[in-house]
């Protein structure tokens, strides 16, 4: 037994300091790697109390000596006794406290405690943390509020200034016409004009209810791209608002949003959207007034391509898909199965479409109205193609007769009215016309006269704009104005005090005027009395002598003071003026009372009747 357990062979009152150091040291190190962090403390940390309330003593402050392991010694053998292990300090006496060390941190006494302890610092860290999270919190939304009021005064800020004495025009076309030229030096009440020009693809429009809308555009100036900002206050539309490809229409309605007047008016524009909604229109108009009078031709719409299945037209028939313009998505069917090629088309573009019979056409005429301004021309195609206004053309300008000036005009009333707009007619072999479509102010302009028809459209915007654009009044003209119409109630009640004081001083005839009217209210017994009075003093007038009308001017004086003086003296009696509070109509103790005033008055005038 005692051959299987090692021995350390060291002299009494020696001890293997090799081995004490190899222990003390791994020892320690371990120790320091667990209570190095401080993490972990005890359940009774420094100055807390026990559970009798006495504070707990933390451990004297020694040396950390690590735990070793037991030596075996041999009987006889003394431990060693050079260690420098000091003794703990004495335990207290009884009924005084144990001394505390604050720089005493003593190791947890069980894995429970010191997991206790971490969670309870894991719990005010996350409780600090929450605090600090929902101030900071707290005060960054304040502070994006006062940045976002901030902000919105800022941006309408940027807004850019409208200028007091000058206008802008928006003219929505392409570059290839410089509307500028046709604006210039022209003043629209006494204000400078300024245009602005660009296309639909390059407009941005941002548009509210405090400010109207602010249209933006890029330029280059010096090679460099900026951007152009203004609030316009009038627009010429000169482009389709949709095309193949092309749908403009969330700019139409920043301009409604904005309020901004144009030519056409933006709900004509709108409603040009779409052919068949405008060819719709144009139907209503030849049931009003007959085929003869507005030959329209005649037209089959189809919403989607499984309906041209179940009503063929007659062929050859052309087809038009969706809404373009310039000739785009047309498309001829001579027989069934060109119609069968055309439907599977319409199946995958996922719109409507319109079919028309086809007509070999020998011409076709253009008739355009701007304004007041009326025009015709004639087109022959060159190349023979089968689309009349596709490739070279033969351009004649004809004149312009009273067929084709009623059509244009019964035209012209659709959408609330159309400035501007154009007929396109197609002349068949057999010499008869039909009405295909009607174009609005994105109209072609043809022939030589272009530039004078431009002239026409640009005087036509400033008279619409002198219209629809007047500067807002000055101080001085809003106090002008207010002066007169003081002026004007002062004339008003001036001459109603007049009335009422000649009505007052007129005589004559008036008892039988009393006497009929004595159903009435004390304004209609006055009214009837002194009109019949008024009469026999002008017919008496008119055959009697110069004295007799100034005795009658002098006693009518007299009489309208007298009145007067009875009328003050009926008021202070309680009775009311005719027309100032007095019941109107009816019978009683009030009408009787009336008419008693009324002949005491008359009595008192006229003397005892």
């Amino acid at each position: 037994m005692m051959k299987d357990c090692p021995v350390w062979s060291t002299p009494a009152g020696k001890i293997n300091f090799s081995a004490f150091k190899q222990s003390f040291s791994t020892n320690v190190n371990y120790l320091k790697r667990r209570f190095s962090s401080g993490d972990l403390s005890s359940e009774y940390e420094e100055g807390q109390l026990g559970p009798d309330g006495q504070p707990i003593p933390g451990p004297p402050p020694t040396k950390e000596q690590p735990p070793q392991r037991p030596a075996s010694t041999t009987p006889g053998q003394v431990p060693p006794q050079d260690l420098n292990i000091r003794p703990g300090p004495p335990p207290p006496a009884p009924g005084q406290p144990a001394p505390i060390n604050p720089k005493t941190t003593s190791a947890p006494t069980s894995p429970a405690k010191g997991s206790q302890s971490l969670l309870q610092r894991v719990q005010s860290l996350t409780g600090v943390a929450r605090e600090v999270t929902s101030n900071l919190t707290s005060s960054v939304m304040a502070s994006a509020g006062q940045l976002g009021q901030q902000g919105s005064a800022q941006a309408l800020n940027r807004l850019p200034a409208r200028s007091e004495n000058c206008l802008v025009l928006l003219v929505i076309d392409d570059a290839n016409t410089d509307w500028s030229k046709y604006f210039k030096s022209r003043k629209i009440n006494e204000l400078d004009l300024r245009v602005e020009q660009a296309e639909f693809s390059e407009l941005s429009i941002v548009a509210g209810a405090d400010f109207g809308c602010v249209v933006s555009y890029p330029t280059w100036k010096d090679g460099n791209k900026m951007t152009r900002s203004f609030q316009p206050d009038f627009v010429l539309i000169r482009q389709n608002l949709k095309d193949a490809g092309r749908d403009y229409k969330n700019l139409l309605l920043a301009l409604m949003y904005g309020g901004v007047p144009s030519v056409n008016s933006l709900q004509a524009v709108y409603n040009f959207q779409d052919k068949p909604w405008v060819f719709a229109h144009m139907m209503n108009i030849s049931r009003k007034y007959g085929r003869d009078a507005f030959p329209l031709i005649e037209q089959y719409f189809y919403p989607d391509f499984k309906e041209m299945g179940t009503m063929v037209p007659r062929l050859p028939a052309v087809l038009k898909i969706g809404h373009a313009h310039g000739g785009l998505g047309k498309i001829r069917a001579g027989t069934l199965n060109d119609y069968q090629d055309a439907s599977s088309v319409v199946a995958v573009t996922a719109t409507y479409c319109t079919s028309e019979p086809y007509v070999e056409a020998r011409c076709d005429v253009h008739i355009q109205k701007i304004g007041n301004q009326y025009k015709a021309f004639m087109r022959k195609g060159i190349v023979g193609h089968w689309k009349s206004g596709s490739g070279s053309a033969m351009l004649e300008q004809v004149s312009m007769n009273d067929r084709y000036r009623s059509w244009v005009d019964n035209v012209a009333t659709l959408f609330g009215g159309l400035d501007i707009c154009a007929l396109e007619v197609i002349v068949g072999k057999d010499g008869r016309e039909y009405i295909i479509e009607v174009n609005d102010s994105a109209l072609t302009l043809m022939g030589e006269s272009q530039e004078e028809d431009r002239r026409h459209i640009a005087e036509l915007v400033l008279s619409r704009m002198s219209l629809l654009c007047k500067p807002p009044p000055t101080q001085q003209q809003q106090q002008a104005q207010q002066y007169q119409q003081q002026q004007r109630y002062r004339r008003q009640s001036g001459s109603s005090i007049g009335s009422s004081s000649g009505v007052t001083g007129d005589s004559g005839g008036a008892p039988s005027s009393t006497s009929g009217a004595a159903g009435g209210g004390i304004s209609s017994a006055a009214d009837s009395a002194f009109g019949s009075s008024t009469t026999v003093s002008e017919g008496s007038s008119a055959t009697a002598s110069t004295a007799n009308s100034t005795v009658r001017r002098d006693s009518q004086s007299s009489t309208g003071s007298k009145t007067s003086f009875f009328a003050r003296q009926n008021s202070q009696q309680g009775v009311p003026p005719s027309g100032q509070g007095g019941p109107s109509g009816g019978t009683g103790d009030d009408t009787e009372d009336t008419m008693k005033n009324l002949r005491k008055t008359f009595a008192g005038i006229f003397g005892d009747m």
